[in-house]
């Protein structure tokens, strides 16, 4: 007999992973959801993503979710697994080598492949190519900003502690002139609050325009720690970053007691003329749910499915539903009037 489709989470124990899970079974409790972790503990599938997936693991019309952060693996031959037993994959990378990893194994796949469908790149990208679509003609875009702030009440985990580390003060791929976290700037929401963010690297967005990703926290003290950071990190080895990942994160749960909940992500259009187009996402709360909401809004449109070749997010969820699909999670979304030149 055939079993149903379902949606397999791999690091479905990890911060982010839990998350994906916890949405998943909010959002869509009619879809099977199978657990996997690399320990196979806390009832999930023992599964390791450096390895091929298990013969018959995989059926047509499922959905594999990657959340195996830091995104050092190679996800090839799990991309390619998913293509051969018509199942589609998802992951949530944010970094340019991984996303550029599945896509290459992804190319010839019948289904579905959405690397880096989390907030960066493809919320982002969703939205401002919107924004794009949607100017009268002759209102060119010159470049794009992404500005992501974090509440730093959220309790960071050892591979987003990880994340954050590895690419201070290393050139940036889209800009090798400029540094990670070297440059920082400042922005005034509309809500009133002031922002600092510090440059980071940025996948490609497939706008085809210049692009700048800005990331930052809601304490502007960690900003510049970070930034000061950047100076040293370059010249220590990456595995000693991971292994003083796991300290410093126990340490950052302490000092998120003093932290604060809110989140931001500001995305700005910049035009030939006049000032740009912005659009603001205000998170008071469970910030942290944003970068897992994309992935789970394309498992439950995907699950089922054998036919869908989408290898952007708003191909199975367009800007205008993942805008709505925001504010039914209770975020606020926000895009100020601009005043165009003539």
């Amino acid at each position: 007999m055939t079993r149903q489709a379902q949606v397999l989470v791999l690091g479905a124990s990890g911060e982010l992973g839990a998350r994906v899970v916890r949405l998943l079974g909010t959002l869509a409790p009619q879809v099977p959801c199978v657990r996997a972790s690399r320990r196979g503990r806390e009832g999930c599938l023992a599964l390791d993503v450096t390895q091929p997936p298990p013969a018959g693991l995989l059926g047509a019309g499922d959905v594999v979710i990657d959340v195996v952060g830091p995104y050092e693996h190679d996800p090839s031959a799990w991309v390619r697994a998913c293509g051969a037993a018509q199942a589609h994959f998802v992951d949530l990378s944010e970094r340019p080598e991984f996303i550029e990893r599945v896509a290459r194994a992804g190319e010839d796949s019948p289904c579905a492949v959405l690397s880096g469908c989390s907030t960066v790149p493809a919320l982002a990208a969703s939205l401002l190519r919107d924004m794009a679509d949607g100017a009268p003609d002759g209102d060119d875009t010159e470049r794009v900003e992404v500005l992501l702030s974090m509440g730093s009440r959220h309790r960071p985990s050892r591979g987003l502690v990880y994340s954050l580390l590895r690419p201070l003060g290393r050139a940036l791929p889209e800009d090798p002139k400029a540094r990670a976290f070297r440059g920082l700037t400042t922005r005034t929401l509309t809500s009133g609050v002031r922002r600092r963010y510090g440059r980071f690297p940025c996948p490609d967005l497939g706008l085809g325009c210049p692009v700048r990703f800005w990331s930052g926290f809601d304490r502007g003290a960690l900003v510049w720690a970070l930034s000061a950071v950047s100076w040293v990190t370059p010249w220590v080895p990456s595995w000693l970053l991971l292994r003083v990942a796991a300290p410093l994160s126990r340490v950052a749960a302490v000092a998120s007691l003093v932290g604060g909940e809110a989140g931001s992500l500001r995305l700005e259009r910049h035009r030939r003329d006049g000032a740009p187009d912005v659009l603001e996402i205000h998170a008071a709360r469970d910030g942290l749910d944003v970068p897992a909401l994309p992935a789970v809004w394309a498992a439950m449109r995907l699950v089922g499915q054998t036919t869908s070749r989408a290898r952007r997010l708003d191909e199975v969820i367009d800007a205008p539903a993942q805008r709505a699909a925001l504010e039914q999670s209770g975020y606020v979304v926000h895009r100020p009037s601009v005043s165009r030149s003539r």
